[in-house]
């Protein structure tokens, strides 16, 4: 588990680096010189076989195992493995910005170059095994976030990141029930294309039986999958999303409450506000004016 500095564990990610069968630059059994980490690293072993020697433990690699890395760790190896590795920061220091920006990730000439490391993840195995399929899922989604170069993607990152470590460290007994299933892996990219088909339409009346329908399976599969990987069921996910829109919208906006309801989907706006209020602990007027758009700013 992550140590009593959690409540501040912000991380922020630095670089990601991907070696998979089509760009590995190097033959099998290729030595890596021995290195001192310089991040915070998290490396997935997404195929193929070869060695990581860490401060002189010597473990073979597979598909699906984790190796975590604080710095000042001292590690060594022998190719033949693909992975995925994520170098963060525990928490982002404008002091440490020089630090960041770095040609060489991996290695340090000097200690000056290397993060302090604090003990966030002091009691956690330098190794973690998992058939994650989520996991890998997720780490993809870190490199191909990454590689855009978008501006304001530490938050998805932060969040994918963030979503890995709770896998791992938090509840690793939960996720091999819930996520180790053929299941799972047969149907996550169904069930994140209907969540995406959510999210787009929240002004229709959204039914279980057509958003089954439209995975091509029963209600209760869709049910019970979608609550397996989204974490809630399908109707709370649809009224969450409703909220927040809501909220979005009256803060952003100077629309008629009355228009923001029909553009969550919900046609009656006396249920609107109490749907409202349930949620937010206040109604979608009060919400505007502590929040966004003044009276005088906005009709009823």
């Amino acid at each position: 588990m992550i140590n009593d500095n959690q409540s501040i564990f912000n991380p922020y990610i630095i670089e990601v680096y991907c070696i998979n069968e089509k760009n590995v630059p190097y033959p099998v059994g290729t030595h890596f010189e021995e290195r001192v980490v310089k991040f915070y690293e998290l490396e997935l072993i997404t195929g193929g076989n070869g060695t990581i020697i860490t401060n002189g433990e010597t473990a073979k690699t597979s598909k699906g195992d984790v190796f975590l890395r604080e710095p000042g760790t001292i590690v060594e190896g022998y190719s033949g493995y693909y992975f995925i590795v994520i170098m963060f920061d525990a928490f982002y220091d404008i002091s440490r910005k020089g630090i960041y920006v770095s040609s060489s990730p991996y290695w340090i000439t000097n200690e000056k170059e290397m993060l302090s490391n604090i003990g966030f993840f002091k009691d956690v195995p330098y190794k973690l095994t998992t058939y994650n399929y989520e996991i890998e899922y997720l780490f993809k989604s870190v490199f191909n976030e990454f590689i855009k170069k978008q501006q304001n993607c530490q938050l998805i990152l932060k969040a994918h990141l963030m979503n890995i470590l709770n896998l791992l460290l938090v509840s690793p007994e939960n996720t091999i029930k819930r996520i180790n299933t053929r299941s799972f892996e047969n149907n996550y990219e169904i069930i994140k294309s209907s969540q995406k088909y959510i999210d787009n339409n929240l002004h229709k009346d959204l039914t279980l039986l057509d958003l089954a329908e439209r995975c091509g399976v029963s209600k209760n599969f869709y049910c019970k999958i979608f609550k397996s990987i989204i974490g809630l069921s399908p109707f709370d996910y649809i009224i969450q999303s409703r909220m927040n829109t809501a909220k979005r919208l009256l803060t952003t906006t100077n629309m008629k409450i009355s228009d923001i309801s029909i553009m969550c989907g919900i046609n009656n706006i006396t249920y609107f506000h109490k749907l409202f209020k349930k949620h937010v602990n206040m109604t979608p007027a009060n919400f505007r004016e502590r929040f966004g758009f003044t009276k005088a700013k906005y009709k009823l």
